[in-house]
């Protein structure tokens, strides 16, 4: 479901939220890897109203050859 997700990390930063895109996956924590939780916060529903994801210093997106780990949204 596209929204507003609360980002939960293990132990090494505090809660913070990114806006995801239904269909899309979970982004996996570059230090936390898949210990990293998401729970909806606000859902969406006009998607084209929200952009892409974009890596950060902490997110990333998972890569091709790994399309069969982590969760879609």
């Amino acid at each position: 479901m596209s929204g507003i997700y609360k980002i939960y990390h293990d132990s090494h930063r505090l809660m913070h939220e990114a806006t995801l895109v239904k269909g899309a996956r979970f982004p996996r924590c570059r230090q936390c890897g898949l210990r990293v939780k998401f729970s909806l916060a606000r859902s969406i529903q006009d998607d084209h109203l929200i952009p892409p994801f974009q890596p950060t210093a902490i997110l990333e997106p998972y890569e091709q050859e790994e399309s069969g780990l982590g969760a879609a949204i």
